[in-house]
This record gives C-alpha cells, sequence and structure tokens, in this order.
C-alpha cells in the first residue's frame, strides 16, 4: 500500500485503473473515516499551480493565521507531495474538526501586547489571554463538541450546553466541561488547571485514562508522568487577569513573582542575598510604583524595575 496515495489522487481525478479502484474500494471499507475526510478536502480544494514547493505547502498547512482556510490542491506535479499534503491535512482535520465538521476554517489567537486579550467564540465562550498565550479555534464548532486548543495561560468562561461538552487541549492534558470558569496554564513541561466555577474533567494527555474530576477551589496539575489535584491556596493565582493581590504574611520573593504577572513592567530586588521578609497587604489594580514603595518600606530592599518584551514574534 506504498503507492495508495498516487491511487488515491487519480481516483479522486476520475483516472485510476479498474484494479486500482477495486483497491481504492477496500481502501474505503478497512479506513472509511480518512476516505470520507480526504474526499471532503479533495472538493474542497481550490488551489492549482505549475511548480510545488514541498517545504511552502508544509507551511501553508500549518501556518494558523486568522481566517486562513487549508484547502487541498486539486493538482500535483510532484507525487510525494500528495501523500505529505494529505496525511498532514488529515490531521488536521482530526484534530481541529472533529467527525461531524465540515470546515477546517483555523483561527489563531495570539496575545503579543503586555494587557490580557479577551477573545469571544461563537458560542458565547469567552477567553482572556495572558501575556504570550495562543489560543486556536475553528471557525464554526462540530454539532457534538467544541474544541479549542491553548499554550500558555488564559482564563474561560464557558457557555453551558450539555449537549455538546467544551475541549481544551494542551500539551499534557485534554480538559472537558459542560459550562463553567476556571483557569488553565499550560507551560513547556505542565499543565495546571483551577477551577472557580462548575467542574472539570482533567486528563492526562500521555495516558487518557489517568483522568480526575476537580471542583472550585481546587487545581489540577498534569506533567508527561503524573496527574495530580490539590485543594489550591493561592489567592493570587487570577492576579494575572484581575490585577488584585492578596497577601498573608508572604514571603518577598512569592510576592513579587505574583505582581510580576500582572504589570508589564517586571521587577526583582537588586541583592536579594539573605532578604528573609513577609508581606502582609492587599492591593487592587494599583500603580506599580505603589507596590513598589510598600514592598520597600516593608522588607528594607531597593526594588530594580525591567521593561517587559515578549517573547513571541510578531507574525
Amino acid at each position: 500500500m506504498d503507492d495508495i496515495y498516487q491511487k488515491l489522487y487519480r481516483h479522486f481525478l476520475g483516472e485510476a485503473s479498474p484494479d486500482e479502484e477495486q483497491e481504492i474500494v477496500q481502501f474505503k471499507k478497512e479506513n472509511e473515516k480518512e476516505y470520507q475526510a480526504l474526499a471532503l478536502l479533495w472538493k474542497k480544494g481550490e488551489i492549482s499551480i505549475k511548480e510545488f514547493d514541498s517545504h511552502k505547502a508544509w507551511k501553508i498547512i500549518t501556518a494558523k493565521q486568522p481566517g486562513r482556510i487549508i484547502p487541498l490542491y486539486s493538482h500535483f506535479k510532484r507525487v510525494a507531495v500528495v501523500a505529505i499534503l494529505l496525511m498532514s491535512i488529515l490531521a488536521l482535520y482530526y484534530f481541529y474538526a472533529g467527525s461531524g465538521s465540515h470546515s477546517i476554517d483555523i483561527i489563531t489567537q495570539k496575545n503579543v501586547d503586555t494587557k490580557v486579550k479577551l477573545v469571544q467564540l461563537i458560542d458565547g465562550t469567552k477567553v482572556w489571554l495572558n501575556k504570550n498565550a495562543t489560543l486556536s479555534y475553528t471557525k464554526e464548532f462540530t454539532s457534538n463538541e467544541r474544541k479549542v486548543s491553548l499554550e500558555g495561560e488564559a482564563f474561560f468562561e464557558v457557555t453551558k450546553n450539555s449537549k455538546r461538552p467544551f475541549i481544551v487541549s494542551t500539551g499534557y492534558s485534554t480538559i472537558v466541561v459542560l459550562g463553567t470558569s476556571f483557569n488553565v496554564n499550560s507551560t513547556s513541561f505542565q499543565t495546571e488547571v483551577s477551577v472557580v466555577t462548575g467542574k472539570v474533567k482533567v486528563s492526562s494527555l500521555s495516558n487518557p485514562e489517568n483522568s480526575v474530576v476537580i471542583l472550585p477551589d481546587y487545581t489540577a496539575v498534569s506533567t508527561n508522568e503524573t496527574l495530580t489535584s490539590y485543594a489550591n491556596k493561592n489567592a493570587n493565582y487570577l492576579s494575572w487577569k484581575t490585577g488584585v493581590f492578596v497577601f498573608d504574611n508572604t514571603p518577598i520573593s512569592r510576592v513579587i513573582a505574583d505582581v510580576n504577572t500582572y504589570y508589564p513592567e517586571q521587577i526583582s530586588i537588586k541583592d536579594s542575598k539573605n532578604v528573609a521578609c513577609t508581606l502582609k497587604a492587599k492591593f487592587n489594580q494599583v500603580k506599580l510604583s505603589e507596590i513598589i514603595n510598600v514592598i520597600s518600606l516593608t522588607c528594607k530592599v531597593d526594588i530594580k524595575i525591567n521593561p517587559y518584551t515578549t517573547n513571541i514574534k510578531q507574525q
């Protein structure tokens, strides 16, 4: 079956031989879902070119620009490219569109600003993206599920729909909800989910059977090897979004780490050696200078301010 995609190519063009058509029938019988996906994508193909660059094609397929449609090319010069395109588009189709979708119009929202970015999805769900966060989703959800992909940190307020679960995919977990609000922080080594209202099911990406249901004020952490949950004692896990900070005899190192999640400028202690200080205070969207003054007076330290720079390149 090494040349099955050559035969599929001729089949969709209507140029396959009778023997090849028999082989396609067998392929369709054993791979019904794949065949239907390929047929749909072939039908939606809109690009025809004379010379083909496979590297350029790969970029077009994997690019996640707002409003971009990823079509299957209707004419190819190189058979090898046919297989690459078919399999790559199929992978995207399965991940983003699901079994019931008729669109692979993929939208990507990147927050390259220093402020929180609000995204409202077609079902009414609201998503607040933290700095450097990326949210990918299809323009239209499928009939039986609402699926998005997240890199970075975001807060979700999901519109309730018991017949269409909302699914968030990250590098380490799959999060399934019906209607709730929760925070997701997906880094290069783990995914952390904290629930505010409702309940959320978190499953390990490496072992989908390993899952946990968490309720308000609980957090689940998923890595390549573990999935754990615990009562959330961090009062400031949403401070990056709200600008509200509550410190109750909190170590100064923790204070600075929390403050840096909200303000564009990043602060640090000029000489952090042997600084053993805790802070008891509450701030509600105050100027950063006010927080710096309180820290300086309480802990008798000098604070250094570094301008914030984003790690995401503008597309």
